[in-house]
């Protein structure tokens, strides 16, 4: 799954990992410690069978097991883990990734029991009584869903992986969004999921409401790497962010934020690098403020609280292109976990994607607002915008209820690896009804004149039926 790449896990090696192994097994891992899960994943297979130790034939295991949850092929690595488990892998941590990948597929109570048995072998980690407890929690949720109306975008999806859509334009007619689709640079093959390197693709609604058929964004934007998770500068849309992720076999490269620039109506010329880290640490993921003086990014830099953190930088100018020193947003929003995908809303809410916080599956969205001590209040966006599947990236229409995100879940009408969805919190509707009757006789009185009054305005004169009765529909809210 390309968007892995954009994602940049990290692995944390098991314990296994410095022993002497074989030399296709120290091959596969070469490879996989250069984070190309694809490659490493055949290499593990072949070593396999020539594996001299029934020790390094459960490592090989465990190692397959992590290449395809890092591809996030659920089911198969799901297999993979309990095979790891039935040979005797010693590191406990292959409890807790069993548990991940059960929770991913719904078996929330075997998820559940595998997370608890990880806290008996290692008590001091939290982490497994807590996502016991997000397991309990995603299943009532499941059960008790929430009024969003989620819809499969199936004229923009295809069979590769559609995600990290943005709105494109002040009338939110054209979208743009990332796919491994064939794109500008054709079917190259990325290393490390399999697929075809991600690029940007545009696509634009038309008089009727169809959306136009996607077409990739010129080569100032997309390259022979991983380009994707586009957001806008908040001058008119003139300015383009997005991530950039190099690959160079043997190296460990992390990825970047890239900026293009337009006048308005021409195509996108002056890609900038934004040198906000190292080469070998990654930055991506930006959402900019509407004032585009703000923007908000997801890194790996050391000093965080866990694998990838949310950080913030500001400028002075829309115009200037010094971004401030990043600022960690803290452990409100970040967590020992992967906090993905952030997005700030027009009226400054905070939205992103964890997979630490408590959940229904791997990554679920979260909505962050501030208290009165001006701390940040994390809140699960709950089924169906999330599902036990991987939800990310979500965008808002300006301050409508209504407006896109990503999941790989495997619902009715779904078309590919990840696609997108959109989604919208209809009106709730009220509806006065009653009868009148006469307080004396309990007869129901026809034609009787009642008073409607309203804070918002409302001033209404209706009448009973024949038989008493009224109904009237009140403004929806």
């Amino acid at each position: 799954m390309t968007r892995f790449i954009l994602i940049f896990l990290v692995f944390v090696p098991g314990l296994l990992f410095s022993q002497e192994w074989s030399k296709p097994t120290k091959k596969a891992d070469l490879v996989y410690d250069t984070r190309e899960y694809f490659k490493a994943y055949n290499l593990y297979k072949a070593s396999y069978k020539e594996a001299p130790s029934k020790t390094e034939k459960s490592y090989i295991s465990f190692q397959m097991a992590m290449c395809l949850k890092f591809m996030n092929q659920t089911v198969k690595a799901e297999s993979a883990f309990l095979r790891a488990i039935s040979r005797n892998y010693s590191d406990p941590i292959v409890y807790f990734y069993y548990a991940e990948m059960l929770k991913k597929n719904t078996k929330y109570t075997e998820a559940a029991q595998n997370y608890e048995e990880y806290s008996k072998r290692v008590p001091d980690d939290p982490r497994g009584t807590e996502a016991a407890v997000g397991c309990r929690m995603a299943a009532e949720w499941l059960a008790n869903p929430t009024r969003y109306v989620i819809e499969n975008r199936k004229e923009i999806n295809s069979k590769e992986s559609e995600f990290a859509a943005i709105y494109a334009s002040p009338d939110y007619e054209t979208i743009y969004f990332t796919s491994t689709r064939t794109g500008f640079h054709g079917n190259k093959i990325n290393p490390v999921t399999g697929e075809n390197y991600s690029d940007i693709f545009e696509t634009t609604k038309d008089r009727r409401g169809d959306w136009s058929k996607p077409e990739a964004l010129n080569d100032t934007v997309n390259s022979v790497n991983d380009d994707g998770t586009p957001a806008f500068g908040g001058d008119n849309y003139n300015s383009l962010f997005f991530t950039r992720c190099k690959i160079v076999r043997g190296m460990k490269l992390g990825c970047q934020i890239y900026v293009a620039r337009r006048q308005a109506g021409d195509d996108w010329l002056n890609v900038d690098y934004l040198p906000i880290a190292t080469d070998s640490i990654s930055v991506a993921h930006p959402t900019i403020s509407k004032d585009g003086l703000t923007m908000y990014f997801v890194s790996d830099m050391p000093g965080g609280f866990g694998g990838n953190d949310i950080y913030m930088t500001t400028r002075k100018s829309k115009s200037a292109t010094k971004w401030e020193t990043p600022v960690n947003m803290g452990m409100d929003i970040n967590s020992a976990g992967n906090e993905l995908y952030p997005f700030i809303r027009e009226n400054g809410i905070l939205y992103f994607s964890s997979d630490y916080h408590p959940g229904m599956g791997g990554l679920d969205i979260f909505k962050a607002t501030k208290n009165e001590d001006d701390r940040w209040v994390v809140e699960n966006m709950r089924y169906p915008i999330n599902s036990p599947a991987d939800d990310f990236a979500i965008v808002y229409k300006g301050n409508n209820e209504e407006g896109l995100f990503s999941s790989t879940r495997k619902a009715e009408g779904s078309r590919g690896k990840d696609d997108i969805y959109s989604f919208l919190l209809p009106a709730m509707e009220f509806i006065l009804e009653g009868k009148i009757v006469d307080d004396m006789t309990e007869k129901p009185i026809a034609k009787a004149r009642i008073k409607i009054m309203g804070s918002d305005g409302t001033d209404l004169d209706i009448t009973t039926k024949e038989d008493g009765t009224y109904r009237y529909k009140l403004n929806p809210h």
